[in-house]
């Protein structure tokens, strides 16, 4: 069939499918299906339906966990961004005897961790569109402390790479600051010296968000002031993909430490400034004019009257929310930055603890599971 077609007609129409077709079409004959696996295809692929959804709201998808019973099994799945949150799709995740937890999701593939004194610890990428996740093991010399991860992509390099960031014993029985990062290209872990970890605060580091941006990672570190009156510098601490690096940017000063959170807003930061006044609580968005910039402007104000944990946005100017119940447990809701009305977000009868913009992708298509 394809010999009656010219090969660049071909490819150009297979570059506009969707994932499911372009599974489909793989049968259609030897050449289509080493076309469709090839690193040039899908990463022109790749380009081409992140264009698509920056161009297009109506093809964005948003990535969903949760559970419809707290003693059920964890659930994904991904729904249209739109009022209804129709759903698209579902999956089983790729490990079985122990629950991963969700680090974070880009271009298509979920990154997963599994950290327990039962099992060996395991980072795992995992495409669920096309079913396919590779791993690779955890040094045990990461073992003494928290693991505290963090997951993006080096265009430059077409890498994925995993930050670990936690702390450990040394000889002296003194706590030292350790990390490294993980390699998906070379499939290596490259540790960072003591020196190099000094300023950084290695202790749950991403407790206040983290947030991907122009092939940097962002996360927020504090520390009090010289006076010690109770006030705080909060500083951007970023991890540069490319160069492999970490830049210390201090920021502003802040009253409380629980009061602040950072996340990525379109193609820049964005950060979530918590305050009480006269018995109210109120929570300001401030974003940063231009990505790279020390200059916030404050988008929007909302009194809010609930402890909520911002988790991303949605195309209708809502933002996403983690609220906890009466239980004491975190589940989304939806907060309009216009009207100010909090609704619940989702399906009914479940119960959502982390949302994530997800795009369908080849990522890993080529790749042998290590």
């Amino acid at each position: 069939m394809s010999d009656y077609i010219p090969e660049d007609v071909v490819n150009k129409i297979l570059l506009k499918l969707p994932i499911k077709s372009l599974m489909r079409c793989r049968v259609v004959c030897h050449s289509w299906n080493n076309l469709i696996k090839s690193s040039t295809f899908i990463n022109t692929h790749l380009r081409s339906i992140s264009q698509l959804h920056s161009e297009n709201e109506d093809h964005d998808l948003l990535l969903l966990q949760g559970y419809a019973d707290v003693n059920g099994p964890v659930i994904y799945s991904l729904h249209w961004d739109d009022p209804e949150l129709s759903e698209y799709t579902n999956f089983i995740t790729p490990t079985y005897t122990i629950v991963p937890d969700l680090i974070v999701t880009c271009n298509g593939l979920v990154c997963l961790s599994t950290c327990s004194s039962l099992s060996a610890g395991r980072i795992i990428l995992w495409n669920p569109s096309i079913r396919k996740y590779v791993f690779s093991s955890i040094p045990l010399s990461c073992f003494d402390g928290e693991e505290n991860f963090a997951f993006g992509y080096n265009s430059n390099d077409n890498d994925y790479k995993v930050l670990l960031l936690t702390d450990r014993q040394a000889e002296d029985d003194q706590t030292v600051h350790a990390g490294m990062v993980w390699s998906f290209a070379s499939g290596d872990w490259k540790s960072f010296s003591h020196e190099t970890l000094e300023p950084i605060d290695v202790y749950s580091p991403f407790e206040e968000g983290l947030a991907f941006v122009n092939k940097v990672l962002h996360w927020l570190q504090y520390e009090l002031t010289e006076d010690y009156d109770d006030k705080y510098i909060v500083s951007i601490v970023s991890f540069n993909l490319v160069t492999d690096s970490f830049k210390l940017q201090e920021a502003w000063v802040n009253k409380t430490l629980s009061s602040i959170r950072i996340t990525r807003y379109e193609e820049t930061l964005a950060v979530f400034e918590f305050r009480s006044y006269e018995n109210e609580e109120f929570v300001d968005m401030w974003v940063m004019k231009e990505y790279g910039e020390n200059c916030r402007t404050k988008l929007v104000t909302l009194r809010h009257g609930l402890s909520i944990d911002p988790f991303g946005f949605k195309n209708s100017r809502e933002i996403v929310v983690g609220v906890e119940d009466e239980e004491g447990r975190l589940e989304l809701k939806s907060m309009n930055m216009d009207s100010k009305q909090v609704k619940q977000f989702g399906r009914s009868g479940y119960k959502y603890f982390f949302m994530d913009s997800f795009i369908e992708s080849l990522s890993l298509f080529c790749s042998t599971i290590l």
